[in-house]
């Protein structure tokens, strides 16, 4: 079973349910270009729960489809605030890039927390042989400053 396909065609499902079960003043939005890729979003003031079971405020990714990158996630987040929305959340599928829309997540929320907090400067470190999450800072906006070595001691 080709299990993207399948990821694809569960996210079309949700959208015909959603067009056809969900109340009236859900709004839901198909995008298919940069900067959110192709992903379909839902937006319900009225339904803003704790859990993702009854928030309708949602993300259906499949991966990191075209036209999405790490900036993409603030720019969601802004469409989300800028509805009355305090919290929604991401369902991601299957994909082979799955743990780098995993990284280009966390690191958003971070950069969101920190500047709800008031930082006016945000830092981060990694290792360079772990490239992709030299990349995944690099995305949201990081620039590398200096590096520093990293050595073992065995006893």
């Amino acid at each position: 079973m080709d299990t993207i396909a399948l990821s694809l065609t569960m996210k079309r499902l949700v959208r015909w349910l959603d067009h056809r079960c969900q109340p009236d003043d859900l709004v839901g939005r198909q995008f298919d270009a940069p900067p959110f890729g192709h992903c379909y979003v839902t937006i319900d003031p009225e339904r803003q729960g704790n859990v993702a079971s009854i928030n309708l405020n949602r993300v259906y990714l499949c991966g990191t489809e075209a036209g999405l990158d790490a900036g993409s996630f603030a720019r969601l987040i802004d469409l989300f605030t800028a509805s009355g929305i305090r919290k929604f959340f991401v369902w991601l599928s299957s994909s082979p890039n799955v743990d780098t829309v995993r990284g280009w997540l966390e690191i958003a929320r971070r950069i969101e927390r920190a500047e709800w907090s008031g930082c006016s400067m945000l830092v981060s470190e990694t290792l360079s042989i772990l490239e992709h999450s030299l990349r995944n800072l690099q995305r949201a906006g990081f620039r590398q400053v200096f590096e520093k070595e990293v050595y073992q001691w065995n006893g």
